[in-house]
């Protein structure tokens, strides 16, 4: 099981390093980086699909030249397949939009603050609070 999260975290690293390369597909390649992820909550669980986000997000960080793409993947893209399957267990409809919510606007700050800090990316005197909205708006 070991040696298929490696070559899962190899494919995520690959995949993410492509879109680096190739501006246009980045956040594609970031979502198709997190279908690694997706296969191991769906086949086995457990810290399974934890080992492959990390494994592939310090990788990712650490060797892509183009560092948007691992960001999206290491700061939503990632994690958040592990996380839905928790969250689609809560009972309450309600409940789990909040929390899903929750966890996308936690992790656009975070990844705002981010790329602000790692790749300079002005902020074209956008407020974050005025990014947050209108990313729900979305």
């Amino acid at each position: 099981m070991l040696a298929l999260c490696a070559m899962l975290s190899a494919l995520g690293v690959i995949l993410l390093y492509l879109g680096a390369l190739i501006e246009v597909i980045d956040l594609s390649m970031a979502v198709l980086a997190s279908l690694a992820v997706i296969v191991l909550v769906i086949e086995r669980g457990g810290f399974y699909p934890w080992l492959i986000y990390a494994v592939t997000s310090v990788l990712s960080l650490l060797l892509v030249p183009n560092k948007s793409p691992a960001i999206v993947y290491a700061f939503f893209m990632g994690f958040y397949p592990i996380l839905k399957e928790k969250i689609e267990k809560i009972p309450l409809r309600s409940v789990r939009l909040a929390v899903k919510l929750s966890v996308f606007n936690a992790s656009m700050v975070l990844m705002w603050f981010v790329a602000r800090l790692l790749l300079g990316e002005p902020t074209f005197g956008v407020p974050a609070a005025l990014v947050l909205l209108l990313l729900n708006a979305i």
